[in-house]
């Protein structure tokens, strides 16, 4: 994912949809839709203490829709 930091950030900027994790509630995943390949980039960030990480990042066909 070093070649995409920039989506990452964009990613998290301004996502075309953010979706609230099923089981963890301080968990969001956030996507960034490619039209030419119809692909999204996830990137999964945890908040904890008023403050959040990224979890992980990668490329999927499909959205999780918890």
């Amino acid at each position: 994912m070093s070649d995409r930091l920039e989506d990452v950030k964009r990613t998290l900027i301004n996502p075309d949809l953010i979706i609230s994790h099923k089981y963890d509630e301080n968990k969001r995943n956030y996507y960034l839709h490619y039209k030419l390949t119809k692909d999204y980039l996830l990137v999964s960030v945890r908040y904890l203490n008023g403050g959040g990480y990224i979890v992980t990042a990668f490329i999927t066909k499909k959205l999780v829709k918890r």
